[in-house]
């Protein structure tokens, strides 16, 4: 993943001296372990950068180079969910204070793989620490950037296993947990997007890449009148 917070730096020294930009937008990619987030990133990064969009690819937890070290630790340490909730909210604090809010008041957009979304299912609904709770937290924190839309891709979790264990060359803590942990996961995407659908959409992940890709598209289309 590129230099996010060099990224962001430069594209705001170029506008140094032009008018204020139009604020850019926030879309968020959630969905459990091997849905296929960061292929379809990189479909709608190209889809962006044919419509002349700034844009910035990032992810969560990381970001930033505090916030990849936190990363490791989330993803490869024995802690409970409350320790990883607040590595992840220091993580995300630094991430949007140093990445995504720059980027998006430079007019940039911003597509992050995962977000707070990703704290509800797994630390609050999963995890058992609740929803009040994390998002409690989330305020405590000063980590409430809402995105403008997040996309929530599903898929069955058979399948999902499979594609995990064929495409990494290793695996994180929570790729080695068992079938009824990624089921849990998935109704909890389903519960968060169902409570807000203003403000997220499902969209099932089980087609060829083209058709989940055209899906995505079709949808960011239609929200903010894209070509």
């Amino acid at each position: 993943m590129e230099n996010t917070v060099k990224t962001v730096q430069k594209s705001i020294a170029q506008d140094a001296n032009r008018p204020m930009p139009e604020r850019g937008k926030f879309l968020v990619l959630e969905g459990g372990e091997g849905v296929g987030k960061s292929t379809q990133l990189q479909f709608l990064a190209a889809y962006l950068h044919g419509q002349n969009i700034p844009y910035l690819l990032t992810r969560e937890p990381g970001g930033t180079p505090l916030a990849e070290q936190l990363r490791s630790a989330i993803v490869g340490e024995d802690v409970d969910e409350m320790e990883e909730l607040l590595m992840i909210l220091a993580a995300r604090r630094h991430h949007i204070r140093m990445v995504i809010q720059p980027a998006l008041d430079s007019g940039m957009w911003v597509l992050c793989d995962r977000f707070i979304d990703s704290s509800l299912v797994y630390q609050g609904i999963v995890g058992g620490l609740g929803l009040d709770v994390v998002q409690m937290w989330h305020r405590m924190a000063g980590c409430l950037l809402i995105p403008d839309h997040t996309f929530v891709l599903q898929l069955d979790c058979a399948l999902a296993r499979a594609r995990r264990l064929d495409n990494r060359l290793t695996c994180n803590k929570f790729d080695q947990r068992g079938v009824d942990f990624h089921q849990k996961i998935h109704k909890g995407y389903e519960e968060i997007a169902r409570k807000n659908p203003e403000h997220c959409t499902l969209v099932p992940a089980d087609g060829t890449l083209e058709e989940v890709t055209a899906a995505l598209l079709d949808r960011a289309r239609a929200l903010f009148g894209l070509a």
